[in-house]
């Protein structure tokens, strides 16, 4: 299940990865096997030592840096093919791999070899092209699984007349292995992030692929009630509500979270939280 300090890796992200790993090990296993071949055929010297040391020093990094570019691209939950902002994050993000590859490869020929320095940076220029290729193709298998994910994954919210809201007893949330059924009663809060909600349930945090207003209209009547244009809460969760001197509102639940109560709903709530029977204090 997910902690309440950090989201753990998506489904998605899990599998991208583990696919990933295993096809950059091939590759590796491959050219470990063409550079010990290639040796032999020529009668240089086919230490196998030395085929692996040649092939890592090209592929064996990305084994690396795969994990690292999934983990940069499923930081952005709400990440979609289409949310330019967020893409240009994660190209920036990530744009340094394809130079570590470059680098790991001409230390290796400074290294083991006398290779002159006009020499390896005219490797480097020549090997640049290969890398960024490889880093293009990564991006776009990623994020091809995390659209596939999307698009097969049911909707979690069904379907509600517009005019007669159904009472949505349960919903679908996701943790990092598996989908669970939560009741709506054991919600604390729903918060907006992105494309998704993150949903508080007892000390788990999961995540739900919805919108706030299919929420708004999945929870109308219950004891959830909005409080923020990020946020619907629970009252049953509710403490109290706390007022700074700045005119802010905070609201304090039984397990100690604070979630902000803006201006827009400010009013809303607090007729619904009094007349749930909240009583507020003042600091």
């Amino acid at each position: 299940m997910l902690s309440t300090n950090q989201l753990q890796l998506p489904q998605w992200a899990i599998e991208s990865n583990r696919q990933l790993g295993l096809a950059a090990t091939l590759v590796l296993l491959c050219s470990i096997a063409y550079c010990y071949l290639l040796a032999r055929l020529e009668g240089a010297d086919a230490s196998l030592t030395l085929s692996i040391l040649w092939a890592s020093s090209d592929w064996a990094l990305w084994l690396l840096l795969i994990p690292i570019l999934v983990q940069q691209i499923s930081n952005h939950q709400g990440l979609s093919l289409t949310d330019k902002t967020q893409l240009v994050l994660v190209l920036q993000a990530t744009a340094w791999m394809p130079l570590a590859a470059v680098l790991l490869r001409c230390s290796v020929e400074l290294l083991m070899t006398q290779t002159p320095y006009a020499q390896v940076l005219s490797l480097a220029y020549k090997r640049a092209p290969l890398y960024l290729i490889v880093w293009l193709l990564l991006l776009a298998y990623v994020f091809w699984h995390k659209h596939a994910a999307e698009k097969t994954k049911a909707s979690s919210l069904p379907d509600t007349e517009p005019d007669r809201p159904a009472q949505v007893r349960t919903f679908v949330v996701q943790s990092s292995h598996a989908e669970h059924v939560v009741r709506l009663d054991e919600v604390q809060y729903f918060k907006a992030c992105g494309n998704y909600l993150e949903v508080k349930v007892q000390d788990n945090l999961y995540l739900m692929r919805a919108t706030m207003k299919a929420v708004e209209k999945a929870v109308a009547g219950s004891v959830l009630v909005r409080c923020h244009r990020s946020f619907f809460v629970n009252l049953n969760y509710v403490q109290s509500m706390e007022y700074a001197p700045t005119g802010n509102h905070d609201i304090v639940l039984h397990s100690g979270e604070k979630i902000p109560v803006s201006k827009s709903f400010r009013e809303q709530f607090r007729a619904q939280y009094y007349q749930s029977g909240g009583m507020a204090r003042t600091h």
